[in-house]
Parts: C-alpha cells; sequence; structure tokens
C-alpha cells in the first residue's frame, strides 16, 4: 500500500508541475502582449509572412513525400531490372547451345536432312561477251591530265 500512496503523491506532483508551465505560458503572453509585440496590428501585419512560411512548410512535406515516391520507383525499377537480365542471360545461353552445329544437325535430322560430308565448291561462270565498261572518273581525269 505505501506504493500506491506514494504513486498519488507522485501523480500529484506531476499536475501540479504541468499547471505551473501553463500559468507560466500565460504570464509570457501576457508579457508579450503588454509589450506590444504581439498587438493586433503588428499580428495583422506578419499575417503575410506567417503564409508564406505555411506555403514554404506544405512545399517541403510535399518534396519529401514526392523523393520518397521517386525512391520507391527507383527501387521497383531496379527489381524489375534484374529479373530481366536473368530472363535475358539464360535465354541468351540458350540460344547458343540450340545454335551449335551439332544441335542444328540434329533438330534437321528431324526434318530428314542430313549433314554434308562434303566441302561445298564454288560455281564459275566464264562471261565470253564481256562488254567494255565504261570508265571511271578516275580514268577519265587520268586521260585528260597525262
Amino acid at each position: 500500500m505505501g506504493n500506491r500512496i506514494r504513486s498519488e503523491e507522485q501523480h500529484v506532483a506531476a499536475k501540479a508541475a504541468a499547471g505551473d508551465n501553463k500559468v507560466a505560458s500565460g504570464r509570457f503572453i501576457r508579457l508579450m502582449y503588454a509589450l506590444g509585440i504581439f498587438s493586433k496590428e503588428s499580428l495583422v501585419k506578419s499575417m503575410p509572412f506567417f503564409f508564406f512560411l505555411m506555403a514554404i512548410a506544405l512545399l517541403y512535406i510535399a518534396n519529401s513525400y514526392e523523393a520518397e515516391r521517386v525512391i520507391r520507383q527507383i527501387d521497383k525499377t531496379g527489381k524489375e531490372l534484374k529479373v530481366l537480365r536473368t530472363e535475358y542471360i539464360s535465354v541468351k545461353s540458350e540460344l547458343m547451345f540450340t545454335s551449335k552445329q551439332s544441335e542444328v544437325a540434329r533438330m534437321a535430322s528431324s526434318f530428314g536432312i542430313s549433314e554434308s560430308k562434303t566441302a561445298p565448291m564454288k560455281i564459275v561462270v566464264a562471261d565470253n561477251n564481256k562488254q567494255e565498261s565504261e570508265p571511271t572518273l578516275w580514268e577519265k581525269l587520268k586521260r585528260i591530265f597525262s
């Protein structure tokens, strides 16, 4: 029971201290009013400045929200980029595997196409009707200046 009495005393002391703060703040405001700092005219004159400060505070808050949104979007894009990069690497390795000569030959054998065992031959067509072609610009210049 001694603890309960002690806690009630502490509670009453805390209330008294809070009341003293309210009285002190009330005295401070009355002192400012008496000195002319909080007069009606000075408050009306300083209203545009207070509105300006509030507008700047709102812009600051909006800017911080926008920065957080951009950071979240950057993180989301980074995660998406990692997923796409892994997909790119896997598709690229699969393509490299399927484009090997042995794999192409194995897939073509299902269509009845087999790999040639002989080297390809070059076909040369002889042109007997060779017409004289028109001289190039360089040849024309050579004739003129020689």
